[in-house]
């Protein structure tokens, strides 16, 4: 009963007691008419709270969404950010590598040309009493696996660099998606 009692509105109550006022009167149409208007007005009542409930819900919902929608928003601008930088990390690295290899082949070139200078200047000489060219070839063996070892040290050196800033980008890449700080 308690909980039936909650159900009806205050307003309503001076409309329910006019009907309960008209049977203790013993009013028989006018208690139909009265009890009728109540009965609408009660209904009336409850058809207009529940359109608002529906309503307060339908302004949530479209509130949720719409933060919802910021907020992926922002986070699809910070993976973009984060992306951009990477890029960019990505290329002052490749630079930087592709910088040091050109210097170091400026240095390479260099001892190349001491070598060949030193080749001259042994072939230029004997280097044996006899006047044999044992001297000669020896030198010339350690000036072609000098060469070989910078040739090979260079190609390696080229690849550990294409490695390392490759994986620098994974990792950056990683930590962009993941929301770190990269």
């Amino acid at each position: 009963m308690a909980a039936l009692l909650k159900l009806v509105p205050s307003w309503a109550w001076p409309w329910i007691a006019g009907v309960v006022l008209a049977l203790a009167v013993g009013g028989g149409q006018q208690l139909r008419v009265l009890a009728a208007q109540s009965a609408t007005v009660v209904a009336h009542a409850a058809k207009s709270k529940a359109q608002a409930d529906l309503a307060n819900y339908r302004t949530e919902v479209a509130e949720r969404d719409r933060r919802s929608a910021i907020a992926s928003q922002a986070e699809t601008q910070r993976r973009l950010a984060a992306d951009e930088q990477n890029r960019k990390k990505n290329h002052e690295e490749l630079e930087r590598a592709q910088a040091d290899a050109a210097a170091a082949d400026r240095v390479a070139g260099g001892l190349r040309a001491e070598l060949n200078r030193i080749r001259g200047l042994i072939a230029s000489y004997s280097g044996t009493p006899d006047g044999s060219q044992a001297g000669r070839s020896t030198a010339d063996l350690l000036a072609d696996l000098l060469e070989e070892v910078e040739r090979e040290g260079r190609a390696m050196a080229a690849e550990a660099d294409r490695r390392g800033v490759a994986g620098a980008m994974c990792e950056r890449a990683y930590e962009g998606v993941r929301g770190g700080s990269g």
